[in-house]
C-alpha cells in the first residue's frame, strides 16, 4: 500500500477544513461489511482488487492515513446479499 496512488482530489485532503465520510452499508464479499472503514478504498485509484488479499490490516493502514473527521452512514437502503455488486437493496430506513 505505501506505493499506492489517491486520486487526485484526495491528494488535497488535508486542505479541507473538515474530511467527511458518506458510505453506504452492504454485505461484501471479501470484508463482510462494507461501511466506513472500507468505505476509504474508494478514495485510491488503481486496481483496487489486487488490494482485497489480506485486506482487513489494509483498511486499518489506510485509516490511520486518511483522517476522517465525521462519517455519517447511509443505510437507508442496504445491500445485504451478494455485494458488493449483486441482488437487490433493501429498504430499512436508516441513517447513522
Amino acid at each position: 500500500m505505501k506505493s499506492w496512488y489517491f486520486y487526485e482530489e484526495m491528494v488535497y485532503a488535508n486542505e479541507v477544513d473538515v474530511l467527511i465520510n458518506v458510505p453506504i452499508a452492504k454485505q461484501h464479499g471479501t470484508s463482510r461489511l462494507s461501511m466506513g472503514l472500507k468505505n476509504v478504498f474508494g478514495m485510491i485509484g488503481g486496481d483496487q482488487g489486487s488490494l482485497h488479499t489480506n485486506i482487513h490490516p489494509k483498511i486499518a493502514d489506510l485509516n490511520k492515513f486518511v483522517k476522517i473527521d465525521l462519517t455519517v452512514l447511509n443505510a437507508f437502503r442496504i445491500l445485504k446479499n451478494h455485494g458488493p455488486t449483486g441482488e437487490r437493496l433493501d429498504d430499512v430506513s436508516t441513517i447513522l
